[in-house]
Protein backbone atom coordinates (compact mmCIF):
# COMPACT_ATOMS: atom_id res chain seq x y z
CA UNK A 1 0.00 0.00 0.00
CA UNK A 2 1.24 3.84 -1.00
CA UNK A 3 1.92 6.22 1.66
CA UNK A 4 2.23 9.83 1.14
CA UNK A 5 5.17 11.02 3.06
CA UNK A 6 7.15 14.32 2.93
CA UNK A 7 9.90 14.93 0.90
CA UNK A 8 12.33 15.44 3.66
CA UNK A 9 11.90 12.29 5.21
CA UNK A 10 15.16 10.79 6.04
CA UNK A 11 14.57 7.45 4.73
CA UNK A 12 12.32 6.44 2.01
CA UNK A 13 10.60 2.71 1.44
CA UNK A 14 9.48 1.34 -1.89
CA UNK A 15 5.84 2.72 -1.60
CA UNK A 16 6.96 6.02 -0.46
CA UNK A 17 5.72 8.90 -2.56
CA UNK A 18 6.69 11.92 -1.02
CA UNK A 19 4.69 15.10 -1.51
CA UNK A 20 6.37 18.58 -1.61
CA UNK A 21 4.43 21.73 -0.96
CA UNK A 22 6.06 24.71 -2.25
CA UNK A 23 5.28 27.37 0.37
CA UNK A 24 7.09 30.74 1.04
CA UNK A 25 8.62 30.62 4.55
CA UNK A 26 6.97 33.88 5.91
CA UNK A 27 3.38 32.13 4.42
CA UNK A 28 2.36 30.19 8.24
CA UNK A 29 -1.58 31.11 7.04
CA UNK A 30 -1.45 29.79 3.64
CA UNK A 31 -0.51 26.65 5.61
CA UNK A 32 -2.23 26.78 8.47
CA UNK A 33 -5.34 26.92 5.96
CA UNK A 34 -3.64 23.60 4.16
CA UNK A 35 -4.14 21.86 7.60
CA UNK A 36 -8.10 22.95 8.31
CA UNK A 37 -8.85 22.09 4.76
CA UNK A 38 -7.53 18.25 5.35
CA UNK A 39 -4.01 18.29 4.71
CA UNK A 40 -2.31 16.24 6.88
CA UNK A 41 -0.23 18.01 9.01
CA UNK A 42 3.56 16.33 8.49
CA UNK A 43 3.04 17.24 4.45
CA UNK A 44 2.10 20.64 5.23
CA UNK A 45 4.89 20.90 7.87
CA UNK A 46 7.78 19.38 5.82
CA UNK A 47 6.92 21.94 2.86
CA UNK A 48 9.28 22.98 0.58
CA UNK A 49 10.75 26.27 0.74
CA UNK A 50 9.93 28.22 -2.35
CA UNK A 51 12.38 30.47 -3.87
CA UNK A 52 11.90 33.98 -3.57
CA UNK A 53 12.45 36.22 -6.20
CA UNK A 54 9.56 38.98 -5.39
CA UNK A 55 11.01 42.92 -5.69
CA UNK A 56 14.13 42.08 -7.06
CA UNK A 57 15.38 44.68 -9.76
CA UNK A 58 15.70 44.47 -13.41
CA UNK A 59 19.50 44.42 -12.95
CA UNK A 60 19.14 41.27 -10.88
CA UNK A 61 16.81 39.61 -13.00
CA UNK A 62 18.94 40.32 -16.55
CA UNK A 63 21.72 37.85 -15.11
CA UNK A 64 19.62 34.90 -15.39
CA UNK A 65 19.37 33.39 -19.02
CA UNK A 66 15.67 32.18 -18.36
CA UNK A 67 14.78 35.79 -18.05
CA UNK A 68 15.69 36.55 -21.75
CA UNK A 69 14.67 32.64 -22.90
CA UNK A 70 10.90 33.37 -21.36
CA UNK A 71 10.63 37.37 -22.95
CA UNK A 72 11.90 35.50 -26.27
CA UNK A 73 9.00 32.50 -26.15
CA UNK A 74 6.27 34.49 -24.76
CA UNK A 75 6.69 38.10 -26.11
CA UNK A 76 7.37 39.60 -22.72
CA UNK A 77 9.46 39.87 -19.95
CA UNK A 78 8.53 37.63 -16.66
CA UNK A 79 8.03 38.96 -13.43
CA UNK A 80 10.28 38.03 -11.03
CA UNK A 81 8.37 35.76 -9.17
CA UNK A 82 7.51 33.58 -12.14
CA UNK A 83 11.70 33.21 -12.06
CA UNK A 84 11.19 32.11 -8.83
CA UNK A 85 8.49 29.58 -9.33
CA UNK A 86 9.89 28.20 -12.36
CA UNK A 87 13.30 27.91 -9.84
CA UNK A 88 11.01 26.23 -6.97
CA UNK A 89 9.48 23.59 -9.02
CA UNK A 90 12.50 22.69 -10.89
CA UNK A 91 14.34 22.53 -8.11
CA UNK A 92 11.65 19.98 -6.48
CA UNK A 93 12.10 17.92 -9.90
CA UNK A 94 15.89 17.68 -9.63
CA UNK A 95 15.15 16.63 -6.41
CA UNK A 96 13.44 13.86 -7.85
CA UNK A 97 15.71 12.99 -10.56
CA UNK A 98 18.58 12.52 -8.36
CA UNK A 99 16.87 10.32 -5.79
CA UNK A 100 17.33 5.52 -5.53
CA UNK A 101 14.20 4.50 -4.81
CA UNK A 102 11.28 6.72 -5.42
CA UNK A 103 10.23 6.57 -8.73
CA UNK A 104 7.56 9.89 -8.45
CA UNK A 105 7.14 13.10 -6.39
CA UNK A 106 3.58 14.74 -6.02
CA UNK A 107 4.16 18.54 -5.97
CA UNK A 108 1.59 21.47 -4.70
CA UNK A 109 1.34 24.90 -4.57
CA UNK A 110 0.27 26.38 -0.75
CA UNK A 111 -3.08 27.74 -2.51
CA UNK A 112 -4.92 24.47 -3.66
CA UNK A 113 -8.31 23.56 -2.30
CA UNK A 114 -9.10 19.90 -1.47
CA UNK A 115 -12.15 18.40 -2.92
CA UNK A 116 -13.90 16.14 0.03
CA UNK A 117 -15.31 13.78 -2.00
CA UNK A 118 -12.20 12.65 -2.78
CA UNK A 119 -9.53 13.56 -0.16
CA UNK A 120 -6.24 12.14 0.27
CA UNK A 121 -7.76 8.19 0.28
CA UNK A 122 -8.35 9.19 -3.21
CA UNK A 123 -4.73 10.57 -4.38
CA UNK A 124 -2.90 7.89 -2.54
CA UNK A 125 -5.08 5.18 -5.02
CA UNK A 126 -4.46 7.45 -7.86
CA UNK A 127 -0.47 7.59 -7.16
CA UNK A 128 0.08 3.90 -6.60
CA UNK A 129 -1.73 3.13 -9.61
CA UNK A 130 0.56 5.38 -11.51
CA UNK A 131 3.59 3.95 -9.44
CA UNK A 132 3.64 1.06 -11.48
CA UNK A 133 4.12 3.42 -14.93
CA UNK A 134 6.39 5.33 -12.97
CA UNK A 135 8.92 3.01 -11.45
CA UNK A 136 9.06 0.83 -14.85
CA UNK A 137 10.28 4.39 -16.72
CA UNK A 138 7.29 5.92 -18.45
CA UNK A 139 7.48 9.83 -18.58
CA UNK A 140 4.05 11.16 -17.50
CA UNK A 141 2.81 14.28 -15.81
CA UNK A 142 -0.92 14.02 -14.43
CA UNK A 143 -2.36 17.01 -13.17
CA UNK A 144 -4.69 16.70 -10.20
CA UNK A 145 -7.11 19.96 -11.01
CA UNK A 146 -7.32 21.44 -14.19
CA UNK A 147 -10.59 23.85 -14.36
CA UNK A 148 -13.19 22.59 -16.89
CA UNK A 149 -12.85 25.28 -19.70
CA UNK A 150 -9.50 24.39 -20.13
CA UNK A 151 -9.88 21.01 -21.30
CA UNK A 152 -13.47 20.68 -22.69
CA UNK A 153 -12.78 20.88 -25.92
CA UNK A 154 -9.13 18.71 -25.78
CA UNK A 155 -8.93 15.76 -27.65
CA UNK A 156 -7.29 13.49 -24.69
CA UNK A 157 -8.24 10.67 -22.54
CA UNK A 158 -9.00 11.83 -19.26
CA UNK A 159 -8.27 9.32 -15.58
CA UNK A 160 -11.74 9.50 -13.73
CA UNK A 161 -11.60 9.65 -10.29
CA UNK A 162 -12.60 5.88 -10.15
CA UNK A 163 -10.08 4.86 -12.81
CA UNK A 164 -8.88 1.43 -14.18
CA UNK A 165 -5.12 0.89 -14.75
CA UNK A 166 -5.42 -2.13 -16.94
CA UNK A 167 -4.67 -0.78 -20.43
CA UNK A 168 -1.16 1.23 -20.62
CA UNK A 169 -2.94 2.38 -24.07
CA UNK A 170 -5.69 3.96 -22.49
CA UNK A 171 -4.04 5.75 -20.24
CA UNK A 172 -1.25 7.54 -22.29
CA UNK A 173 -2.53 10.25 -24.98
CA UNK A 174 -1.24 13.34 -25.41
CA UNK A 175 -3.25 16.05 -24.53
CA UNK A 176 -4.14 18.13 -28.04
CA UNK A 177 -1.85 20.46 -29.75
CA UNK A 178 -4.05 23.10 -29.76
CA UNK A 179 -4.95 23.06 -26.56
CA UNK A 180 -3.24 26.28 -23.52
CA UNK A 181 -2.99 24.19 -19.94
CA UNK A 182 -2.15 26.27 -17.75
CA UNK A 183 -1.03 26.22 -13.85
CA UNK A 184 0.53 24.33 -11.81
CA UNK A 185 -0.89 24.14 -8.35
CA UNK A 186 -1.13 20.04 -8.43
CA UNK A 187 0.80 17.41 -10.39
CA UNK A 188 2.33 13.88 -9.97
CA UNK A 189 5.35 14.00 -12.19
CA UNK A 190 7.53 10.73 -12.99
CA UNK A 191 11.38 10.34 -12.40
CA UNK A 192 11.57 9.93 -16.36
CA UNK A 193 9.70 12.37 -16.97
CA UNK A 194 11.54 15.33 -14.79
CA UNK A 195 14.68 14.22 -16.37
CA UNK A 196 13.52 15.20 -19.20
CA UNK A 197 12.33 18.20 -17.71
CA UNK A 198 15.78 18.68 -16.96
CA UNK A 199 17.25 18.37 -20.08
CA UNK A 200 15.16 20.95 -21.78
CA UNK A 201 15.68 23.76 -18.28
CA UNK A 202 19.30 23.24 -19.08
CA UNK A 203 18.46 24.80 -22.84
CA UNK A 204 16.00 27.50 -21.58
CA UNK A 205 13.80 29.00 -19.43
CA UNK A 206 10.13 29.18 -19.41
CA UNK A 207 6.78 29.48 -17.60
CA UNK A 208 6.00 27.08 -14.90
CA UNK A 209 2.54 26.58 -16.20
CA UNK A 210 2.96 26.31 -19.40
CA UNK A 211 2.25 22.80 -20.37
CA UNK A 212 1.75 22.57 -23.49
CA UNK A 213 5.81 24.02 -23.81
CA UNK A 214 6.63 21.14 -21.39
CA UNK A 215 5.10 18.67 -23.51
CA UNK A 216 5.61 19.36 -26.74
CA UNK A 217 9.74 19.98 -25.86
CA UNK A 218 9.65 16.26 -24.00
CA UNK A 219 8.14 13.11 -24.78
CA UNK A 220 6.47 13.25 -21.37
CA UNK A 221 3.47 12.32 -21.80
CA UNK A 222 0.49 14.63 -20.19
CA UNK A 223 -2.96 12.92 -18.25
CA UNK A 224 -5.03 14.29 -15.46
CA UNK A 225 -8.17 13.38 -13.53
CA UNK A 226 -11.64 14.54 -13.85
CA UNK A 227 -13.34 15.64 -11.73
CA UNK A 228 -10.66 17.55 -10.48
CA UNK A 229 -9.26 16.18 -7.43
CA UNK A 230 -7.51 19.86 -5.91
CA UNK A 231 -8.40 22.88 -7.36
CA UNK A 232 -6.66 26.50 -6.84
CA UNK A 233 -7.69 29.22 -4.41
CA UNK A 234 -9.64 31.87 -6.21
CA UNK A 235 -9.61 34.21 -3.06
CA UNK A 236 -6.09 34.64 -2.19
CA UNK A 237 -3.77 37.35 -3.66
CA UNK A 238 -1.05 35.81 -5.97
CA UNK A 239 2.21 35.90 -4.20
CA UNK A 240 3.56 35.66 -7.76
CA UNK A 241 2.16 38.77 -9.33
CA UNK A 242 0.17 40.19 -6.42
CA UNK A 243 0.31 43.98 -8.33
CA UNK A 244 -1.09 42.17 -11.75
CA UNK A 245 2.02 43.10 -13.33
CA UNK A 246 1.67 40.25 -15.88
CA UNK A 247 -2.30 41.55 -16.64
CA UNK A 248 -1.36 45.26 -17.26
CA UNK A 249 1.76 43.41 -19.90
CA UNK A 250 -0.20 41.13 -21.68
CA UNK A 251 -2.62 44.31 -21.97
CA UNK A 252 -0.62 46.35 -23.77
CA UNK A 253 1.22 43.96 -25.57
CA UNK A 254 -2.95 43.00 -26.74
CA UNK A 255 -2.97 46.66 -27.88
CA UNK A 256 -0.05 46.83 -29.96
CA UNK A 257 -0.80 43.44 -31.54
CA UNK A 258 -4.43 45.45 -32.80
CA UNK A 259 -2.46 48.08 -33.84
CA UNK A 260 -0.02 46.46 -35.54
CA UNK A 261 -2.71 44.13 -37.12
CA UNK A 262 -4.66 46.83 -38.65
CA UNK A 263 -1.58 48.52 -39.48
CA UNK A 264 -0.71 45.23 -41.53
CA UNK A 265 -4.28 44.95 -42.74
CA UNK A 266 -3.77 48.18 -44.04
CA UNK A 267 -1.37 48.04 -46.23
CA UNK A 268 -2.18 44.95 -47.61
CA UNK A 269 -5.07 46.31 -48.78
CA UNK A 270 -3.13 49.59 -50.13
CA UNK A 271 -0.99 47.05 -52.26
CA UNK A 272 -3.40 45.03 -53.41
CA UNK A 273 -5.52 48.05 -54.46
CA UNK A 274 -2.60 49.04 -56.22
CA UNK A 275 -2.10 45.23 -57.81
CA UNK A 276 -5.25 45.53 -59.36
CA UNK A 277 -4.82 48.93 -61.15
CA UNK A 278 -1.27 47.72 -62.06
CA UNK A 279 -3.03 44.61 -63.68
CA UNK A 280 -5.96 46.90 -65.18
CA UNK A 281 -3.20 49.34 -66.88
CA UNK A 282 -1.87 46.63 -68.35
CA UNK A 283 -4.72 45.21 -69.81
CA UNK A 284 -6.16 48.43 -71.20
CA UNK A 285 -2.85 49.31 -73.20
CA UNK A 286 -2.62 45.61 -74.38
CA UNK A 287 -5.89 46.66 -75.79
CA UNK A 288 -4.94 49.54 -77.28
CA UNK A 289 -1.56 48.06 -79.02
CA UNK A 290 -4.12 45.53 -80.69
CA UNK A 291 -6.37 48.37 -82.15
CA UNK A 292 -3.22 50.20 -83.83
CA UNK A 293 -2.42 49.25 -87.90
CA UNK A 294 -0.42 46.74 -88.67
CA UNK A 295 3.38 47.65 -90.09
CA UNK A 296 3.87 47.65 -93.50
CA UNK A 297 6.68 45.29 -94.82
CA UNK A 298 7.28 47.60 -98.06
Amino acid sequence: MAKLVPWGKLYFEDDDIPVAIISLEEAQSRRSTLIERGFPTDLVNGFWPACDMRGLPDSALHSYKEYFDIKRIYGRPPVSAELGCLFSHTAIIKWLAEQDVVSSVIIFEDDVVLDESNGFEGLTQLAEGLSGFAKSGKPYICHLGLKKEQWKFALTRKILTEFSLRHEQDLFNLVDSKSKIWRAHAYIISKRAAKQYLEMVDKTGFLADDWKFIISQTSAKFIFVTPPMFTQDEEVVSTIDPNKERELVNSQQAHNGNNVSKSTDFRKNVNNALKAIKRSLKTFAFRCFRTLPGKKLY
